[in-house]
């Protein structure tokens, strides 16, 4: 996976079911950006939840030095990685 693929993704639309005074609803939702900072900070949760069980994602996921939304264009400056 990468970043590139991951806001992709993001932004996909997601069907949710829910429940509205008692009859069940069918909705789509969707995670748009409207307007992007000058400066943008990705924080990645890297923990898939099972049973209420955290367990660390330990898949290589690449980061490109150069990224591209909606026209903006943003340098890679910096990385935390924790192991």
């Amino acid at each position: 996976n990468n970043l590139s693929d991951a806001l992709n993704d993001y932004g996909k639309p997601e069907v949710i079911d829910f429940n509205l005074k008692g009859n069940l609803v069918k909705s789509n939702k969707i995670i748009e950006f409207k307007a992007l900072p000058n400066y943008l900070i990705i924080n990645l949760s890297r923990f898939k939840y099972s049973f209420g069980l955290g367990n660390k994602i330990d898949k290589y996921f690449e980061f490109p030095l150069e990224l591209e939304i909606k026209n903006n264009k943003y340098k890679l400056i910096g990385a935390v990685l924790h192991s």
